[in-house]
Formats: structure tokens, C-alpha cells, sequence
């Protein structure tokens, strides 16, 4: 029955003759690179050894066939078939492995192309190996236990298994795995982009209903308008969690496509699970459908006595759910242009940088300052200032308490002002309090920053700047020197009178020459540290083209010398020639 499998095959003619399995064939075709070839073509002696060394390098499970199936080397004028080794004509039972020699064909250009591709895809391979789920790794043709009958229906298995996986694919090759895993990566970035945005907008539906829950529902006894806002809110809520789910099933296979691994549980690390875990807390916090009341401590107008007070506990959860904003900044990173280019992520990974929600954030503070900070604040305020208001809403106090006074309270925190005449009485409007101050400490010192940065002159400003002092000093430097040399002339001029009168005027131009000495001095040196200013202000690609001009200049001139050093050794040898010509007939003559 083996044998009747075996004779359909195309890789085995004439009864079990070669062990080449469907993989080493379609590497065959991948190294002779002919999409038509022919299942009964014999296989040459040079290619079939380079198939071998290839598949080595590519598999170390299959690289190695029985002694009894390794072609022992033959002269010219033997046959081109292989030969078994037992007498009968079978193979061995428990055959032994030859070591992998050194023949003349692995020079040929076929096999130096695949020892290439061994060192860039052999340990690849063998990686991926490893990654294998446990009892799917390939078994060795070595085994003893293993006939080469048996190999070769265990082979048209997997060939039949591997066409069923490619859906009517034929030719398999390491071009169609990648090309594989290529597509399936961009299909699976474009899937967690969806999902992401789904979270997004479900959280983002999520707490407008709470909110609107609160605001007008507030103070009232259970209406149909809070069972709906209610029950909407759980909807959402499980449909949130159901997307972080599958965001990071999504993420856990692109990670299973990046390292070749086929068990999810390799991928999944600790700091992974902690994420997910977190996640789905976060976003399972909903105000329940029953109103439950908890207790919580109030601070009196005096300041020194406090009171407990009942407040709903769906108020404290309204406040939480907030935490679900956090998806905000997932979102913008993956919607980002830097994120949905492709070139852009290439020359991240080259420079070891992962574009990630804080390169993003950089990048924006750094293109658009003012604009992020300004929407960062507005933003800001909004939420803490609701914060604030659920939070002292419940102080005992029949009164509502008034969303202008609670986003007035959050400005000057904010700005840390604080002019006292709106307090928080509540531990909770405390703890919001502290949030607001510390992050307009931050934000106060990014926004004197950008300023400070905005008011820095440019590299083009600096150079015109320093153009026109050095405009200005020249022309002041001319002046001096034009004062020095006429109050010279009138001190010579003066310096033979005898009247007190050009006494009087020696003296005085005597005077201006000095300070004018010193002006000439001052102008001097403020020349120069314009010109030290200048030169740290040069262009450094102005520097590196005049640099890579001077080498080129150099390098003709190397190979111009070059080049009159051969034509002189020319001469010398065309000289050394005729003088060897003239010298022949003298040293006959001479004998």
C-alpha cells in the first residue's frame, strides 16, 4: 500500500529512490527559480547536494537523509542514480548519518547563494521551530523506527495538509510565507485601529450618559429617564469591555505574526496580563441601577468640627468612570500620521524609538505648542470642575451647588491663586483640589517654556542680526581710525607753537587722541566677539559641503598625480627599452 502511495508521487520515481519530501522540492523550485517545472525531471548530482546543504541550512530536521539514502560519490562513467545500500535492495532498518563534507560543487554559484540565505533565514527558521506547539514539531527522517515508506506517505500528508491551509496553493516557498504574514499584518493593524476607535467612542457615549443622568435626574425619586439612562450605560459598558478584549486579542496577534510563534500563551507576558486585567476594571465601573447610600465626612464652615452626611455611591462611581478617558490617548496614537505612515514607523524602528502615545505628545508640543496646551486646559477644566461639582453637590446643604462656582474654584487653583472665597468642604473635593494644583504647576512651567522658546531668536534672525553689527562696527571702526589719524596730524600740527593759545589746543587734541585710542580699542574687540558669534552660528551642512568640495578637489589631484607617476614610469621603462635596443649591437661588436 506504501509503495502503490509512493509511485503517485512525483517526487519518488521508480520505486522509493530519493527522499525528497514536498518542502525540499518547492525550495528546489525557489532555488532554480522555474515556476513550471516538471515533476519527472531527474535531478542533477550538484543540485540535489546543493538542495541538501540549503534545506541544512534552512531546517536542521530534514537536512540529514540515512547513510543508506546519501549518494556515496562516483566516478564519471557511473550511473546518476542512487544506489541503496543493502544487497537486497531495501533500506536499512536503523541507518546512520553521514557527516556533511566538503565537495567541488559547493563553489558554484547556486550554492554560495544559498549559504547566503542560510545566514540571513536559517536562524529565523530555527527560532521559529522552537515556537512550535508542544507535539507539533516534525519528526526527523533519522529515526530508525521511521521507513522510508512510511516517510514518504507522512510527506504527501503534510504536502495535502499544507494545500488545504493555502487554500489551493501548490508551490510553497518562504516568498509566500512572508508575503502571508505581510498581509495578515496589515489586516490585523487595521482591525485593532477599528477596535480601538469602537472603545473610544463607547466610552466616550458611556460617560455622556452618566452625566446627563446626573444632571437631570438630580434630587428626584427613580423615573423612566434613569432606568433608560441606566440600563444604556450597562449596555455600553459591557460592549466596552467586549472591545478591550478583543483589542488585545488583536494585539497578542499581530505579536504571535512578528515572532512566527503558533501558542498564544508564548506571547502573552505577565505586564501583558496586568494591562488587560486593569483595563477591564477601569472601564467595568458603571452607576448601578439601585440607588445605594454611603456615608462620608463633611467640614463645617468653622473649619474644626465635622459631620457625616449620606451621599450616593453613584455619584463616587460617575466620578470614576472618567478613568475611562485614558483611552483618549490610545486613540490619538493610533490615528496619528506618524503611527499611519509606514516610512515613518521604518525609520523609528532603525533609530530604536517606538512611536507611542508620549513621541506623539512630543511631537504635537513640539509642531502646534500653544494650540495643545490651550485645548489641554480647556479640557482640563471641564472635567475638574464637574469633579468638583459632584463632589461637594452631597456637603448636607439643600441647596444645588452652581457649576460657575465650581469651574471659578478650578481656574484659581489652577493658576494657584487661590483667593479663598470658594473652599472645598469635602475630602473629596480636596483630593480634586490637590489633582488641579499639581497640574497647573505643570502646565504653568510648559507654558513659560514654549514662551521662552517662541521669543528665542531663529538661526536666520541671529544671522541677520549679526550681519548688520558687523555693518555697524566697521563703518564705527572706520570712523575711529579717521579720528586717530586727524588728531595726530593736529597734535604735529601744534606741538611747535609756542603761544599759550596752541598750548591750549595741543593739550586738547593730546586728550582726543587718547580717547580715541581707546574707542579704536573697544570697537576692536567688539568686532571680534561678533565675528566668535558669527562663527558659532555657521551652517553646519554649508561646513560639510564645503569639506566634501575640499576632499574632492584633494582626490583629483591624488589621481591626477597618480596618473603622471604611471605615464612616467612609461617613459622609464620605454627608455630603459631603447637603451637595452642601442646597447645589443654595441656588446656584439665588443665580442
Amino acid at each position: 500500500m506504501a509503495t502503490e502511495k509512493a509511485s503517485e508521487l512525483p517526487f519518488a520515481k521508480q520505486g522509493v529512490r530519493s527522499l525528497i519530501t514536498p518542502k525540499r522540492y518547492a525550495r528546489k523550485i525557489l532555488l532554480s527559480g522555474n515556476k513550471s517545472v516538471d515533476h519527472d525531471t531527474e535531478l542533477p548530482e550538484s543540485n540535489t547536494r546543493n538542495i541538501r546543504y540549503f534545506s541544512l541550512a534552512l531546517d536542521p530536521h530534514e537536512g540529514l537523509l540515512p547513510a543508506s539514502m546519501e549518494k556515496p560519490p562516483v566516478s564519471p562513467d557511473t550511473s546518476q542514480e542512487w544506489k541503496l545500500s543493502d544487497k537486497d535492495g531495501k533500506v536499512s532498518s536503523s541507518p546512520t548519518v553521514f557527516p556533511v563534507h566538503q565537495h567541488s560543487e559547493e563553489r558554484n554559484p547556486l550554492y554560495e547563494v544559498s549559504n547566503e540565505y542560510m545566514k540571513i533565514i536559517g536562524g529565523q527558521q530555527v527560532f521559529k521551530s522552537l515556537l512550535k506547539r508542544h507535539g507539533e514539531q516534525r519528526p526527523s527522517l533519522t529515526k530508525a523506527s521511521l521507513s522510508p515508506q512510511k516517510a514518504v506517505v507522512q510527506s504527501t500528508r503534510e504536502r495535502k495538509q499544507i494545500r488545504r491551509k493555502h487554500s489551493g496553493i501548490t508551490k510553497i516557498s518562504l516568498e509566500n510565507d512572508w508575503s502571508m504574514r505581510l498581509r495578515r499584518r496589515k489586516i490585523l493593524f487595521y482591525r485593532r485601529i477599528k477596535i480601538n476607535d469602537y472603545c473610544f467612542l463607547m466610552a466616550l457615549a458611556g460617560i455622556a450618559i452618566v452625566v446627563l443622568e446626573n444632571e437631570f435626574a438630580y434630587g428626584a425619586q427613580p423615573t423612566v429617564w434613569s432606568v433608560v439612562c441606566h440600563s444604556a450605560s450597562i449596555c455600553v459598558t459591557v460592549a466596552l469591555v467586549i472591545g478591550i478584549i478583543l483589542y488585545h486579542a488583536t494585539q497578542l496577534q499581530i505579536s504571535l505574526n512578528r515572532t512566527g510563534a503558533d501558542d498564544w500563551r508564548v506571547a502573552m507576558t505577565a505586564t501583558q496580563w496586568i494591562q488587560l486585567c486593569f483595563e477591564i476594571v477601569v472601564c467595568s465601573i458603571v452607576p448601578l441601577p439601585v440607588n445605594f447610600m454611603v456615608t462620608w465626612t463633611v467640614i463645617k464652615e468653622d473649619r474644626l468640627t465635622v459631620q457625616s452626611v449620606s451621599a450616593p455611591l453613584n455619584a463616587i462611581l460617575s466620578i470614576l468612570m472618567l478613568c475611562r478617558l485614558y483611552l483618549l490617548g490610545r486613540f490619538m496614537a493610533l490615528r496619528s500620521k506618524q503611527f499611519q505612515d509606514a516610512a515613518t514607523r521604518s525609520i523609528a524602528a532603525l533609530n530604536r524609538i517606538t512611536v507611542d502615545f508620549a513621541f506623539i505628545l512630543k511631537s504635537l508640543m513640539y509642531e502646534h505648542p500653544i494650540k495643545v496646551l490651550l485645548l489641554f486646559t480647556a479640557v482640563l477644566w471641564l472635567v475638574m470642575a464637574w469633579m468638583f461639582r459632584q463632589c461637594e453637590r452631597f456637603n448636607g446643604s439643600q441647596e444645588d451647588y452652581l457649576f460657575s462656582n465650581a469651574i471659578w474654584f478650578v481656574i484659581i487653583t489652577f493658576l494657584s491663586i487661590g483667593y479663598g472665597d470658594v473652599t472645598p468642604t469635602t475630602y473629596c473635593g480636596r483630593g480634586v483640589s490637590i489633582t488641579t494644583g499639581i497640574i497647573g504647576a505643570g502646565v504653568s512651567s510648559a507654558v513659560i517654556a514654549v514662551i521662552s522658546r517662541q521669543m528665542e531668536l531663529t538661526r536666520a534672525e541671529k544671522q541677520v542680526n549679526n550681519f548688520m553689527s558687523e555693518t555697524k562696527l566697521s563703518r564705527q571702526c572706520q570712523h575711529v581710525a579717521a579720528k586717530v589719524l586727524q588728531n595726530r596730524w593736529f597734535i604735529h600740527k601744534y606741538s611747535s607753537g609756542k603761544s599759550s593759545h596752541e598750548l591750549a589746543k595741543l593739550r586738547s587734541y593730546q586728550k582726543k587722541f587718547l580717547a580715541a585710542i581707546n574707542e579704536f580699542k573697544h570697537v576692536k574687540w567688539e568686532q571680534r566677539k561678533t565675528n566668535e558669534e558669527g562663527n558659532a552660528l555657521v551652517d553646519v551642512a554649508k561646513m560639510q559641503k564645503t569639506m566634501h568640495e575640499a576632499l574632492f578637489d584633494m582626490k583629483k589631484t591624488q589621481e591626477a598625480i597618480l596618473n603622471r607617476v604611471d605615464a612616467l614610469c612609461h617613459a622609464m621603462q620605454m627608455l630603459n627599452a631603447a637603451g637595452q635596443c642601442i646597447m645589443e649591437p654595441v656588446k656584439v661588436a665588443q665580442q
